[in-house]
């Protein structure tokens, strides 16, 4: 059996390595006690920022497998860090060991092994009108006392196919990897791969062809980690941030311009965000364009721009002025685009990076607050602690069409809320706006 669990040793193609296959024969996943029942939790504190201003978030764009957030009155640093936790820090299933029982097809056993382990395996699954996380069901492999492999730490599948004599040739897709866990836990017996990774498709994924009398036949193994450890359990294809931009036009300087240069000028821009008036002979910014730039400075300080009779205006006279947009606490707007290779939906890697990432605040202010106590400076420990009208109280809310979330209130990640400090509020209002913006259920799937 090859075991791809440690760092380096991965048959994921992102990897670049050569995975090491055996040809072996391995018994079923052991029983064991059956494992408790994941704990759903809906409640959520709404708490504002230090300074009374809250973050405010919009869905721009929602489907299944995409989701663009505008998110306002932002720290840059914080939304960066929100990136970085759901590119490497959500737990979810992915191919960890595969062992080739039986390979006649023209595919060599490792390029084999690499198409299998690049099937995203599903780690949301719908259970009664119910979505669970079998991630939280599962332990990860290191701290599983096992020795191989058992049903407390993985998800067994078989791909046994044969092409009969009567067939000219038989695909092999994501389709005949089937699920054949025997164990106790029924919970991990939903667990599938992901047939059509984006919503758009209509075909499984092919993993080989085989020819007549060719077989196929391996054991894979699904278990649980994270994209720190390899990106095979990144759940995310996309989490990009953009700035908004704020665009400011100089019509004085535009006024010297003839309209021929000024229409000349507008083709500058390779995201039209600027159009020209004919009727009123000015340039303006075209409202449908204008957050698609990317502040490429074509506009502002292009090589096109360094000749006449664009070259003149510089410094006072610059023609336009293309800035990060901010409010008055200098805290940003941004978009945000999460897609998904369909393990999970966005909003449900969004709801397990809030998780995360507030339960990594919540142990750092909790660090601080026991050296603040080792060195007897206690008062700062309660000023740190949010104010006891900080809260507008709390409320239960139910996502839409059954989907549940944990989305990190002090209460839902079983930590006190006297912990939670200064930064713990921060994120508290940012969970409470994103429960009910993003999971709401007045925003259908597309």
């Amino acid at each position: 059996m090859s075991d791809y669990g440690s760092a380096g040793q991965s048959p994921s193609v992102t990897a670049g390595q050569s995975p090491h296959v055996t040809r072996s024969r391995s018994p079923a996943i052991g029983g064991g006690e059956e494992l408790p029942a994941p704990q759903v939790r809906h409640e959520t504190a709404e708490v504002p920022h230090v300074d009374g201003q809250e973050m405010e978030v919009s869905v721009v764009e929602k489907s299944k497998d995409h989701l663009k957030l505008k998110l306002s009155h932002v720290e840059a640093s914080f939304a960066n860090a929100l990136r970085r936790v759901m590119i490497s820090e959500v737990a979810m299933l992915a191919v960890d060991t595969v062992e080739v029982h039986l390979n006649d097809s023209v595919i060599h056993d490792e390029m084999l092994v690499h198409r299998v382990a690049m099937l995203p395996i599903q780690t949301f699954v719908t259970i009664n009108n119910e979505r669970v996380n079998l991630a939280d069901r599962l332990v990860y492999p290191r701290d599983c006392n096992c020795g191989g492999y058992c049903e407390k730490c993985s998800v067994k599948f078989k791909i046994h196919v044969r092409c009969q004599e009567d067939q000219t040739r038989r695909t092999v897709t994501s389709f005949d990897m089937v699920n054949v866990h025997n164990g106790t836990d029924l919970i991990n017996a939903h667990c599938q791969p992901v047939h059509h990774p984006h919503s758009k498709d209509t075909y499984p994924i092919v993993l080989v062809e085989l020819a007549k009398g060719q077989t196929v036949e391996m054991l894979v193994l699904a278990r649980k980690g994270i994209g720190k450890e390899h990106s095979k359990w990144n759940p995310t294809c996309t989490v990009a941030m953009q700035y908004v931009p704020e665009v400011t036009l100089n019509e004085r300087a535009f006024a010297d311009l003839a309209q021929s240069d000024k229409k000349r000028w507008v083709r500058f821009c390779p995201r039209k965000v600027y159009r020209f008036d004919p009727e009123r002979n000015k340039v303006e910014v075209n409202p449908d364009n204008v957050n698609s730039c990317f502040f490429c400075d074509e506009c502002t300080t292009g090589a096109a721009l360094q000749q006449e009779p664009y070259s003149q205006f510089k410094g006072k006279r610059q023609l336009v002025a293309v800035r990060r947009k901010k409010d008055n606490n200098g805290r940003f707007e941004v978009f945000f685009t999460i897609e998904t290779n369909g393990c999970m939906e966005p909003a449900e890697v969004l709801s397990e990076a809030w998780r995360v990432f507030y339960d990594k605040i919540v142990d750092s202010v909790t660090c601080l607050d026991a050296k603040l106590t080792k060195a007897g400076r206690t008062d700062e420990i309660i000023n740190s602690k949010p104010r006891a009208d900080g809260h507008s109280g709390s409320r239960q809310r139910s996502s839409s069409g059954g989907r549940s979330t944990s989305l990190g209130s002090s209460s839902a990640a079983g930590v006190s809320p006297a912990y939670s400090g200064a930064s713990g509020s921060v994120v508290s209002a940012m969970t409470s706006n994103l429960a009910s913006t993003v999971m709401d259920e007045d925003i259908p799937w597309n």
